[in-house]
C-alpha cells in the first residue's frame, strides 16, 4: 500500500498513520454488522395448496385463511420441520405432526418427502420446489409399546365417531396423534433417527420409515403427552420436546435439543448427547444436559440445530410472531468449547432472517432486502462453509407470515443463502 503525504502535513500525517497502524488489529477483531454480506442467492417455492394421495385429512381442525375442511384431496404437503441433503440436488424433508396438536392431527400421516428445488437465481431458474416421492412412518411389527391411531376403530380424538381410514389400520401408519417428529438424522447404515416432541422420544426406523425398535425416552424427563407420565410431573412444556437434532462429524453421536426451556429451568435450552450404538444418553446424570443454550430476551424457542465444523453448530432462534409483527428470526453460531463462567454456550449471530440482502430482487420485493417472517422456520442445512439452505414450516392452513394482509395461507419457501460470517463465537 502506497501512502502519499502532502508537503506541510508530514508531522500530523505521521501521527495519524501511527494511530492507524496501532489500532488496526483491534479494529479487525471487532464483529461486523450481523447482516453484512448475508445474501439471498436462490429461492424455490411450493404453493400452499399442495396435496398428495392419502386419507381425508383436516377433519378435526377449523377452517382458516379461506380454506374449507376437511381436505378431501388427501394429505397436504406442509409442515416441513427438518431437511437432509441427499448430495444429488435433492433433499429428504420431514413433516411434523400436521395441524399443531395431538388432538387435531389423527388423520395426518407422518411422512418424509423427497424434494428437489429448482432455485430461481440471478442467472434464472424456475423457482419451484418439486415433490418426487415420499414414504410414511409405520409400525407393522408392533415395536411401539403403546396404542397408536391404527389400533382404534374410530379416531381417538374429536367426538370419536369417525372411523379410522382402512389404509392407516392395515399398514399401521403413524399419524400426528402418535408422534410429533421435528428433526431427523441419517446414520451410515441408512437408517433414520427422529427427534419427537411428545415424549420426548428418539425413534429409529429404516430408510422406508419402518419402526425398528421401541422409542427411547429421555431419562427422568417426560412431557405432558407421554403415556407413561400418569400422575407424574411433566418436566417438558407442551410442544417443548426435541426440536432440533444435529449429528456429529463422525456420524456416530446425535445431539437432540429441546425447543423450549424445561419447566422451572429458566431461560436456557438443553442440548443432550445420544449414542445410537449403545442406545443411551451420555450425560453424567440422567436429566443433566450436555450443553445449555441461553435464549435471547423476547425469544420463545428454537427451530433447528445443525452441525457446523468439528465442534460447532448453527441454531435457529425465534419469537412466536409472524409477518410484520415478527421481531426475532435469527441464526446463531455456537461451539461446544465456548462457554461463559456460568457454563452457558456463547453465541454469535450470523443471520438476521428478517433482513437479508437481495440485490437481484429474487424475493420479488421492490427493495433490495428480503425477509423471512414466518412463525416457524425449522429446516437448516449447511451446503458448504459459506452457504446454507433454510426452509419454513408453513403450518398449513394456519400460517400467514408472507401474506398477512391478504389472509392467504403460507406456502413452503426454500432459500439459498450466502453467509460469510460463520466464524466461531467468542465469550465475553
Amino acid at each position: 500500500m502506497r501512502i502519499k503525504i502532502l508537503k506541510g502535513y508530514r508531522p500530523l500525517a505521521c501521527v495519524a498513520l501511527l494511530f492507524f497502524l496501532l489500532c488496526m488489529p483491534a479494529l479487525a477483531d471487532q464483529e461486523p454488522d450481523v447482516t453484512l454480506g448475508v445474501t439471498l442467492r436462490g429461492i424455490a417455492y411450493l404453493p400452499a395448496d399442495s396435496f398428495t394421495s392419502g386419507p381425508v385429512s383436516g377433519q378435526f381442525i377449523n377452517a382458516a385463511n379461506g380454506r374449507t375442511v376437511p381436505f378431501r384431496r388427501g394429505q397436504p404437503v406442509q409442515g416441513f420441520s427438518a431437511l437432509l441433503d441427499n448430495g444429488d440436488g435433492s433433499f429428504l424433508a420431514l413433516v411434523d405432526n400436521g395441524f399443531g396438536t395431538r388432538d387435531n392431527s389423527a388423520d395426518f400421516l407422518l411422512r418424509v418427502y423427497r424434494i428437489r428445488p429448482q432455485f430461481r437465481t440471478a442467472a434464472g431458474g424456475a423457482g419451484t420446489l418439486l415433490i418426487e416421492s415420499f414414504f410414511t412412518l409405520h409400525d407393522p411389527d408392533h415395536q411401539l409399546p403403546f396404542p397408536v391411531t391404527a389400533d382404534y376403530e374410530f379416531y381417538p380424538v374429536g367426538e370419536k365417531n369417525i372411523p379410522v381410514d382402512p389404509r392407516i389400520r392395515t399398514g399401521r401408519l403413524l399419524t400426528g396423534s402418535d408422534f410429533d417428529p421435528e428433526s431427523f438424522q441419517r446414520l451410515p447404515d441408512g437408517s433414520l433417527w427422529f427427534g419427537d416432541e411428545f415424549g420426548p422420544w428418539l425413534l429409529h426406523t429404516d430408510d422406508t420409515g419402518r419402526v425398528l425398535e421401541p422409542p427411547v425416552s429421555l431419562p427422568g424427563i417426560m412431557g405432558p403427552d407421554h403415556p407413561g407420565l400418569e400422575n407424574g410431573e411433566a418436566r417438558v412444556a407442551r410442544s417443548g420436546g426435541f426440536e432440533g437434532m444435529a449429528i456429529g462429524p463422525d456420524n456416530a453421536i446425535l445431539y437432540p435439543m429441546l425447543e423450549k426451556p424445561l419447566v422451572g429451568g429458566g431461560r436456557k435450552l438443553a442440548i443432550f448427547a445420544f449414542d445410537p450404538a449403545s442406545r443411551r444418553f451420555l450425560q453424567d446424570a440422567p436429566d443433566k444436559p450436555w450443553l445449555d443454550y441461553p435464549l435471547d430476551e423476547g425469544s420463545t424457542s428454537i427451530g433447528a440445530l445443525t452441525a457446523y465444523g468439528k465442534s460447532g453448530f448453527l441454531v435457529i432462534e425465534r419469537d412466536s410472531r409472524e409477518g410484520p409483527a415478527a421481531l426475532i428470526k435469527r441464526i446463531y453460531r455456537i461451539d461446544s468449547a465456548q462457554r461463559d463462567d456460568l457454563g452457558l454456550l456463547c453465541k454469535k449471530q450470523v443471520v438476521n432472517l428478517l433482513n437479508i440482502s437481495d440485490p437481484a430482487r429474487l424475493g420479488g420485493e421492490t427493495a433490495a432486502v428480503f425477509s423471512f417472517p414466518f412463525w416457524t422456520t425449522e429446516s437448516l442445512v449447511v451446503i458448504d462453509e459459506k452457504t446454507i439452505i433454510v426452509l419454513n414450516d408453513n403450518n398449513y392452513p394456519f400460517g400467514r407470515g408472507r401474506q398477512a394482509d391478504e389472509g392467504e395461507p403460507d406456502g413452503s419457501e426454500m432459500i439459498l443463502l450466502h453467509v460469510p460470517g460463520l466464524r466461531p463465537p467468542a465469550c465475553g
